[in-house]
């Protein structure tokens, strides 16, 4: 099903709600249900490497969990 069919499907229940919330509100259970059911499995390198004596990286900010640290 695409977004806007889900989006027409909510709103013949909840009319006065706008588009814009139903799609946050889609997302973030799609990110829930992702978190909940482990959907997501993919690998992520440091971009630029690493370096001696750096304890911290940025990371993407669609990372939901870290299992594994290869180095």
């Amino acid at each position: 099903m695409k977004l806007k069919e889900m989006v027409e499907l909510i709103k013949e229940v909840h009319p006065d709600i706008t588009d814009n919330r139903i799609i946050k509100l889609l997302n973030q259970a799609n990110r829930e249900f992702c978190i909940d059911s482990r959907v997501s499995d993919a690998s992520y390198v440091v971009s630029g490497g690493t370096v001696v004596d750096q304890t911290y990286y940025s990371i993407d900010t669609e990372i939901i969990s870290i299992d594994d640290v290869y180095i």
